[in-house]
């Protein structure tokens, strides 16, 4: 599969991917019209032996959703975020001052909002 130059995404360094996350995401994002800029994927938490210990959150949300993920952080971690590129660069990327400030994983939520 060839991944456009217009899709824009992120992995954590301690984040592992299924094979086939990006082509789902793409495919997804693909055939949503162009006012959708971004599409999610529900994750798991592993041990350090790949054994699932938690699920995710399973919350959905479709459409606007801005004022919900105000209180609910529906996408769980910054790396099941694939966003169109073009928005990503017009709203500034992630604010990498967060992290000098101790508050790491901030910038993850701000990106999102």
């Amino acid at each position: 599969m060839r991944i456009s130059s217009s899709i824009s995404f992120r992995r954590d360094a301690d984040d592992l991917w299924h094979p086939t996350k990006i082509e789902k995401q793409v495919n997804a994002l693909t055939r949503l019209s162009s006012r959708w800029v971004a599409v999610y994927a529900l994750h798991y938490v592993i041990n350090e032996d790949d054994d699932i210990i938690l699920p995710g959150g399973s919350d959905v949300a479709r459409g606007y959703i801005y004022a919900r993920h105000l209180n609910l952080k529906y996408i769980g971690n910054g790396s099941a975020l694939l966003v169109r590129r073009d928005v990503a660069l017009e709203i500034g990327g992630f604010d990498s001052s967060y992290a000098a400030a101790g508050i790491g994983g901030c910038e993850d939520l701000d990106f999102e909002l």
